[in-house]
């Protein structure tokens, strides 16, 4: 498995966010960055311009010097892991990563080549006695184990659902890990990187755009405490 970040604007802080816990990781930015990023102490994977997220990611995944099989791609701001059993910080390297492994480790046994973990919700609302979720978003940290994978590039507002619903419909499953809880600085309060990709957005023509795709298995919420927020509509 190869661990990718994704980053854009973000040489100063990365080195305390997601590297702190991924230090083996590649970080993949546009080759006009990879002086700015040269001293953040880890590999780096340049790529061309490109537009957006979902074309980084469509990218990362074609990308032909990377051999492994299975590409775990993370945010650029990720925070901490806490375990929702014990309400804990995962603090140390080696942990982190054995969590992603047995993830991605239960994932392919079920046949599930999308997974991932719960992110920014507290602790204390995932059940335990339900650790896994079979239809739940994947974002933030998003192990893929069939680099044939592609995101739409023209959906860049609730890529993460239109992904998890293609997902669903074609292989049925999807395994998100509720044993551990990944935070990440909310997109509203960052700067740089997806928060000025996101206030761009034309919020309405990606609503129509996932709407005629999916009819009545996404629905978009507006209201306090939701940032526009895009939910699969999928029971099982």
């Amino acid at each position: 498995m190869q661990i990718v970040i994704p980053s854009r604007g973000r040489a100063d802080t990365i080195s305390g966010h997601t590297l702190r816990l991924f230090p083996d990781a590649l970080v993949c930015v546009e080759d006009s960055e990879a002086e700015d990023y040269s001293g953040v102490g880890a590999e780096l994977l340049l790529h061309p311009p490109l537009s957006g997220y979902e074309q980084i990611v469509n990218w990362i995944l074609a990308c032909e010097d990377l051999l492994d099989d299975c590409i775990c791609i993370i945010d650029d701001d990720l925070l901490g892991i806490i375990s929702t059993s014990t309400k804990t910080q995962i603090t140390e390297p080696q942990d982190a990563l054995a969590v992603l492994d047995n993830c991605r480790e239960m994932a392919e046994g079920f046949g599930a080549a999308l997974w991932g973990f719960p992110v920014n919700s507290p602790p204390w609302w995932q059940p335990i006695l339900k650790p896994l979720g079979l239809t739940a978003r994947i974002g933030g940290c998003m192990g893929i184990s069939d680099r044939s994978i592609r995101m739409d590039e023209r959906i860049t507002m609730g890529s993460d659902i239109d992904l998890l619903l293609t997902e669903l419909l074609f292989r049925r499953i999807v395994l998100q890990d509720k044993r551990f809880v990944f935070k990440f600085t909310p997109i509203f309060k960052s700067e740089g990187g997806s928060a000025d990709h996101y206030a761009a957005v034309k919020k309405v023509e990606q609503e129509r755009i996932l709407k005629q795709k999916w009819g009545p298995y996404v629905r978009f919420v507006h209201k306090p405490g939701h940032w526009n927020e895009t939910m699969a509509a999928v029971q099982r």
